[in-house]
């Protein structure tokens, strides 16, 4: 490549971090140059690069601001040990010669004919003559860079965010599981939503209710688990299946009845509107068109990421399946939109070439389930308690599995009523997985690592099981999973087997639970069109509107297409993906930082007493690196005294059977102010 053709790329890569990284980085070259320059370092696109910004600014609390130069030594410090973390989780390749550095010249290092290691370089004999393409020169003088920076003395960074960094699993001279065992913040409560309820870890627990503002009469008392605790909801049964065998006209015919499923919803909320069109069609008067948003290509390459210069309508069959170019009006309200959203635009399309949207119209959120107060008068008198841990449950230089021991202990200790265990639990992505370093079948780990485990709190927890695609025990790894097979022996008693992802009750509470990423996979690949969200959108919490986004498309994964690295979804059987109702609890485990947040489900946006809310869970990962991760005790209460009884006391003077009554007796179950939620470290 000549020295005219770098400069040219070189330029590209700055025009596009400009671009990625928005006005505030581009307004300053210092960012613009480093950023240009980690990039090459650690062959990264820019698109690459703004995906790690975009999880340290949501990690960091900065989504509001911009990468400017005061970040940039933290993010460049980010960036460092994000790459030693990948590095440390990667299988490494025998170690090559070392090139005679001493007294060769650049091109004779580059062009020796010793024998290397397999990879981009290949070996020849000894007359013949070493060639190599652009990409592993590339990769050569990266890794020529980063042997350097390894062999030198980390310092540690400053700055509010920074750490020291650590040097990779591989790389530590600490035996295995060391980190882990000294560590010195075990049991630390990281987080707690509504501390002023009594939390099933403490002292006396759910006795000490005396002088709360929950139901403290003597009737009150510790929930036992029973087989009938856990109730999976309509349409979450999901069956073994063959993928791979769909009609690409099948799926086609699934994404049109999806996309008419959304027709009749919107019709509904938009009484006003009585027809939609083909947005395809030239218009002087405004129109109104349905369909799910989708990335233009940029420069002939798919994109997955939706921008103000690649924004496209696409529409059902019955509009003849067309894709309108969408413009959107500096005077639109906030939105923040991703690939597969289903939306209504309004606008006109003068020419049929583009469609200038002045409005964008969403559906309302789901209502919440309810449940009848004479009913509820003597079942949700007792307190209840959970632990909700997800994989994975080993550390990555070990596959001993130490923090599932421990999560085991403390469930020994506090006894809950249930443990909901989210996959992975034997992780096709593990270092040693990985590298082949294991003598046990995936099957035999499963059997011998995690049921077995298990079995000492059965005979006071239950345990509710949960897959992960990327689960390598289980043949199923796209999404939507059925449940985890017990096809060698069956299960001991009190294990409970669900699908991913899976919608159930347990008591009166509705709950979501999805092992995916999903929140994490949506805020890769949403645009925002404004840089700050009202206040109805809870200002700058993006991981509150990902939230949002699931109860609004009713789907626990409405993301189409994944990012890279994100599971397969079956278009086939989307129907499994949807939610039932808005549920009490949405359990959404991410690589983001934990979080407990109520989501507002009425338009006001408010999180009052009597407003109707879903309780967002984020319990973190069980497991970070070679380090303890997070897991989230639920103690669920009951109303306060005299609450329900009111409720059935004014509902008795209407008819009895009468819709009426059974409407005055339906009671919102309360979530965000019933439920103590404390995220406590392993």
């Amino acid at each position: 490549m000549t020295t005219s053709s770098l400069s040219q790329a070189l330029q590209s890569l700055h025009r596009r971090l400009r671009k990625v990284l928005g006005p505030q980085a581009a307004a300053h070259d210092s960012v613009i140059d480093e950023c240009a320059h980690l990039c090459q370092l650690y062959h990264l696109s820019a698109d690459n690069l703004y995906e790690k910004w975009d999880l340290y600014a949501v990690n960091n609390g900065l989504e509001d601001a911009g990468l400017t130069p005061d970040r940039l030594s933290d993010f460049r410090s980010f960036v460092q040990a994000e790459h030693a973390k990948n590095k440390a989780s990667t299988p490494s390749a025998a170690p090559a010669p070392a090139p005679a550095m001493a007294s060769a010249t650049p091109a004779r290092s580059l062009g020796a004919s010793a024998p290397v290691a397999s990879g981009p370089y290949k070996a020849v004999g000894a007359g013949d003559r070493t060639m190599h393409n652009t990409e592993s020169l590339s990769q050569l003088m990266t890794q020529m860079t980063q042997t350097q920076l390894t062999s030198s003395t980390a310092t540690p960074m400053s700055g509010p965010h920074s750490s020291p960094l650590r040097p990779p699993a591989s790389q530590s001279n600490d035996p295995p599981g060391h980190a882990f065992i000294h560590r010195t913040n075990k049991g630390h409560v990281e987080l707690s939503f509504n501390s002023h309820l009594p939390s099933s870890r403490t002292a006396g627990g759910f006795n000490a209710v005396d002088a709360m503002d929950v139901d403290s009469t003597p009737s009150r008392k510790l929930g036992k688990s029973t087989p009938d605790v856990v109730a999976l909801i309509d349409n979450q049964d999901v069956k073994p299946f063959n993928y791979m065998y769909d009609k690409v006209n099948d799926l086609g015919l699934a994404l049109d009845d999806y996309l008419d499923v959304f027709e009749s919803r919107f019709h509904s909320a938009l009484p006003d509107v009585d027809i939609f069109t083909n947005p395809s069609y030239a218009s002087q008067a405004p129109i109104f068109a349905i369909g799910r948003l989708v990335a233009e290509e940029i420069e002939g390459q798919p994109s997955n990421k939706l921008a103000p210069n690649n924004l496209l309508l696409e529409c059902a069959r019955k509009y003849n399946g067309v894709r309108v170019k969408l413009l959107l009006s500096n005077s639109i309200d906030f939105h923040s939109l991703f690939p597969g959203q289903v939306v209504v635009v309004e606008g006109i399309n003068p020419e049929g070439k583009c469609l200038f949207v002045d409005r964008i119209h969403h559906l309302p959120l789901p209502d919440p389930p309810t449940s009848s107060a004479s009913d509820l008068l003597t079942s949700a008198r007792a307190s209840h308690s959970m632990v909700v841990a997800t994989g994975p449950f080993t550390l990555t230089d070990t596959l001993n599995f130490e923090p599932l021991a421990e999560l085991v202990t403390q469930i020994q200790t506090h006894k809950p009523e249930l443990a909901l265990l989210i996959g992975p639990f034997i992780d096709d992505r593990h270092p040693l997985i990985r590298a082949g370093d294991v003598d046990q079948f995936p099957d035999d780990m499963f059997r011998t690592q995690i049921i077995q485990r298990l079995v000492p709190i059965l005979t006071h927890t239950q345990v509710v099981l949960i897959p992960s695609p990327n689960d390598l025990h289980h043949p199923w790894c796209m999404f939507p999973q059925p449940p985890f097979q017990s096809t060698t022996a069956p299960l001991p008693a009190g294990i409970v087997l669900l699908p991913n992802p899976v919608q159930f009750s347990w008591h009166e509470w509705v709950i979501a639970v999805t092992s995916t990423d999903v929140i994490k996979d949506m805020l890769r690949c949403e645009w925002s069109t404004h840089a700050v969200a009202p206040a109805s959108m809870s200002g700058s919490d993006r991981t509150l509107v990902g939230a949002r986004h699931l109860l609004e498309q009713r789907s626990l994964y409405p993301l189409d297409p994944a990012p890279d690295g994100a599971p397969h979804v079956d278009l086939a059987r989307a129907a499994q993906l949807e939610l039932q109702a808005a549920p009490d609890l949405l359990i959404v485990p991410s690589q983001l930082r934990h979080a407990v947040k109520p989501v507002p489900l009425s338009d006001a946006g408010g999180v009052g007493p009597d407003d109707p809310v879903t309780l967002m869970v984020n319990p973190g990962l069980a497991a970070r690196g070679r380090f303890g991760g997070t897991v989230a005790w639920v103690s669920a209460h009951g109303f306060p005294p005299g609450t329900l009884e009111a409720v059935v006391k004014e509902a008795e003077k209407l008819e009895v059977g009468s819709e009426e009554r059974e409407q005055a007796e339906a009671v919102y179950h309360a979530a965000h102010r019933r439920i103590r939620v404390d995220v406590v470290r392993l």
